[in-house]
């Protein structure tokens, strides 16, 4: 219970951020850097940095790689499972005690297992489930929000 109450939490501050990053953008006011530094309250977590890097750098990879199309999906999973390895061994090989990253490793765990799945059922409908699993993750992973 005590998770689902930090869940909703979490779910709150979000979008407590997005309405106030929505009103700057509304009245010209850019100053969203700062906004966004106060929403964090934390220093940098070197862990999670690393394992955000990766995750939007196979954003922008897949991104890159455009639309899915029909029977064209192979190199969308072939980026989906480089994730998926790179999380794993980030998560294994981290030595930082971040504790913000082990925070996420169950989260990050399960993305790279339904990535790895996707694959296996390798269809255009998986493709894209697995872009926007990827896509979520380095959203979330931007609002430090679970």
């Amino acid at each position: 219970m005590s998770d689902t109450v930090l869940h909703i939490a979490a779910s709150g501050r979000r979008a407590d951020l997005d309405s106030a990053l929505l009103f700057l953008e509304r009245h010209g006011i850019d100053d969203t850097a700062s906004v966004q530094e106060a929403a964090d309250g934390t220093q940098s977590a070197p862990g999670l940095d690393k394992v955000r890097t990766l995750i939007c750098d196979h954003a922008d990879r897949l991104c890159a790689a455009g639309p899915v199309a029909e029977g064209a999906h192979g190199q969308i999973f072939d980026i989906c499972n480089d994730l998926s390895e790179a999380l794993n061994d980030a998560i294994t090989d981290d030595e930082t005690g971040c504790a913000e990253l082990q925070a996420w490793e169950s989260e990050l765990y399960a993305a790279s297992d339904k990535l790895v799945l996707m694959g296996l059922e390798n269809d255009t409908r998986s493709a894209t489930d697995a872009v926007a699993i990827v896509m979520q993750l380095s959203r979330d992973l931007h609002h430090r929000a679970i």
